[in-house]
C-alpha cells in the first residue's frame, strides 16, 4: 500500500491554495429543461412538489 504524506498548512495558506485552483472558475448559468432530461444535473433553485408522495404519513418512528 502506498504511503501518503500530508503537510499541515495555515488556514490562510489553505485558502490561497484553494483560490489558485478554483478562483478563475465562473458559474455555468441556468437553463430550464424537462424533468426527464434532469438525471445527473444540479438544481439552481428549490423545487417543490404540487402533491405529497406518498399522500399519507409513512414514518414508523418519530424524529
Amino acid at each position: 500500500m502506498a504511503t501518503v504524506f500530508h503537510t499541515l498548512v495555515s488556514i490562510e495558506e489553505a485558502l490561497e491554495l484553494l483560490d489558485k485552483q478554483v478562483g478563475g472558475l465562473k458559474p455555468l448559468g441556468v437553463e430550464k429543461i424537462h424533468v426527464n432530461q434532469s438525471l445527473g444535473r444540479i438544481l439552481a433553485e428549490n423545487l417543490l412538489a404540487k402533491k405529497s408522495y406518498p399522500p399519507f404519513d409513512r414514518s414508523t418512528v418519530d424524529g
